[in-house]
């Protein structure tokens, strides 16, 4: 080899060496994020091997700092002040780079398969209710939206190709609707910066979404991925989306989840609590911020198999066997049509009361609909007793439909509901012995039962037969 060559090759290996030693952020910190308000959150990245790394964001005086670790990797965390901005971020190990535009707010994450992910321009042929007017009014700098591209692995990553965008026509097109009005609710109500991260891929089993750790804690038999599809896809099969979307966002900075799942594990809705708890809780160690809001929207009526009705049974115990958990109640926006239903805005204020009430505390309102709680029978009728129906019950001036009623021979009968001065009564003349009754089990059917707030009913069962 020529001189010269020696000279370009040694020349060139030093460049590299030196590209690699500059300070990089991972890739979820970028310009127009925002950061969760009044936390000490995590920032990390990587730089040369035992360098110095200091971060100074402007919405202080206090220049933070740590040392990266012999493999160039650094993390540390940063105080957030009350909600404002814009702010910008220096982060230094000689070489300084700079994060702009940042502002300091609340921050979720949405995840799980198609109908968290149909964006607000919604799917080839399928339609979302008031895309067109809510793309075009959209702009608004305080809400900042993240999306995760769909990346599957097989090893946990440290980056993903994420950017964060101000909220606009442009932005938001592409973007999750439940998200969007979640965000845009919030953004109302709280007066605050709203920052919502999406990570989601439809037709996902939620197996994909979990850890090999946290899997390997399951006993095998329990174990449903193999099941859920003759022929897996990516998505279907254990930790893949888990290692490529949110294993390099754990540790940001965030106020909760919204979950919207649940399709494709529903035949064997029997472990889909089970699987769901493991998850939570694996996220929320990883996470490090303690039980943070993790809430749920009940599959909506479609007709996709026929032990629909279960699995909205096992979302409910999600719901009420999780901490800090809480259910949206999608029954009364049913679509025999498509399986993606059109009526995002309503999904997302939803979520929207549930996080007010529960995770924001605001008081005066109920945030989620009637869940049953117990029976009394009362001779050829069965009382119905539910939790968040405190000023009562209404059809709406319609008649009850979807309730069924059984006696000790376990075969169920139409039956008849009627809510009075008491409560909600069901009975039938086939039955007039009543043991059990049934409401909305059926996998397609129309919510006629709601709370005086409005608010549907989740389908429900008295017995375990």
């Amino acid at each position: 080899m020529k001189k010269h060559q020696v000279l370009l090759l040694l020349f060139s290996i030093l460049n590299v060496a030196t590209l690699k030693a500059k300070v990089e952020i991972a890739s979820i910190f970028n310009d127009n994020m925002v950061l969760q308000q009044q936390m000490d959150v995590n920032i990390w990245g990587t730089a040369s091997p035992n360098k110095k790394v200091t971060i100074q964001p402007t919405w202080t005086s206090t220049v933070f700092s740590t040392t990266s670790d012999k493999n160039g990797k650094w993390k540390t965390k940063i105080s957030t002040p009350e909600a404002g901005g814009p702010y910008h971020i220096k982060i230094s190990d000689g070489e300084e780079k700079v994060l702009s535009n940042i502002l300091i707010g609340e921050v979720w994450l949405c995840s799980g398969q198609s109908n968290m992910e149909m964006p607000i321009k919604g799917f080839k042929n399928q339609r979302v209710d008031g895309s067109l007017k809510a793309i075009v009014t959209s702009a608004d700098t305080q809400i900042r939206l993240c999306q995760i591209k769909r990346i599957a692995s097989d090893a946990p990553q440290e980056s993903c190709e994420s950017e964060w965008k101000t909220c606009g026509p442009e932005s938001v097109a592409n973007f999750s609707a439940t998200g969007y009005f979640y965000a845009k609710m919030l953004r109302q109500v709280l007066g605050v910066p709203i920052g919502i991260i999406e990570a989601d891929w439809g037709g996902s089993a939620i197996e994909a979404w979990m850890s090999n750790e946290s899997l390997q804690s399951i006993p095998q038999q329990l174990k449903t991925s193999k099941n859920i599809r003759k022929k897996p896809q990516i998505q279907h099969l254990p930790n893949k989306l888990f290692n490529g979307m949110i294993h390099p966002i754990i540790g940001y900075g965030i106020k909760g989840v919204i979950w919207w799942h649940g399709a494709n594990n529903s035949r064997q809705y029997y472990n889909y609590e089970l699987l769901f708890r493991t998850m939570v809780n694996d996220w929320r160690n990883r996470w490090g911020i303690g039980d943070f809001s993790f809430n749920l929207a009940q599959l909506a009526p479609y007709p996709f198999n026929n032990v629909m009705g279960y699995m909205r049974e096992a979302q409910v115990n999600c719901a009420r066997n999780t901490p800090n958990c809480d259910i949206a109640i999608l029954l009364d926006i049913s679509d025999s049509t498509f399986m993606h239903g059109p009526i995002k805005e309503v999904v997302g204020e939803r979520f929207a009361y549930i996080a007010l009430a529960q995770t924001y505390g605001m008081k005066g309102f109920e945030y989620t609909g009637p869940i049953y709680k117990s029976m009394e029978i009362k001779k050829d009728k069965i009382r119905i007793f539910f939790d968040h129906a405190t000023e009562g019950l209404t059809s709406y001036g319609k008649k009850l439909t979807e309730f069924e009623i059984a006696g000790k021979d376990k075969v169920f009968h139409p039956a008849t509901a009627e809510i009075t001065k008491e409560g909600l009564y069901v009975s039938s003349p086939d039955v007039p012995q009543p043991v059990a009754v049934r409401y909305a089990f059926q996998s397609f059917v129309t919510g006629t039962l709601f709370n005086t707030a409005g608010l549907p009913a989740s389908s429900f069962r008295t017995d375990d037969w």
